[in-house]
């Protein structure tokens, strides 16, 4: 680990380099079969191989969509009295479907 100080030191105490020189740009050779392109624009390359969107296995067809499921029938509604009835409190007993603490809330 260095401290500041010691870094500094050791940047001041590095002899100067030469200042890097500028290059002409070059195109990468072909490793396909290719020619030049007019005016050193690049080149243009024979394609062989298959894109990679065709390197990918076909899917298997997708099946028939199948028939929508049929709904069993809703059950009857029960069946009210035709017309107005009295009614009575204490006549009211627990339906078949009623549990007795149903009935006790109800």
């Amino acid at each position: 680990m260095w401290t500041v100080d010691e870094l500094a030191e050791a940047q001041l105490t590095e002899p100067a380099s030469e200042a890097p020189k500028a290059q002409p740009l070059r195109h990468r050779e072909p490793w396909a079969p290719a020619r030049k392109l007019p005016s050193g624009r690049g080149f243009l390359r024979l394609v062989t191989e298959p894109t990679p969107a065709q390197r990918r296995p076909q899917r298997a067809p997708e099946p028939p969509p199948s028939a929508p499921p049929v709904q069993a029938a809703p059950p009857p509604l029960p069946v009210a009295p035709a017309g107005p009835v009295q009614l009575n409190l204490f006549s009211w007993k627990p339906g078949p479907t009623d549990t007795p603490a149903e009935a006790r809330h109800r």
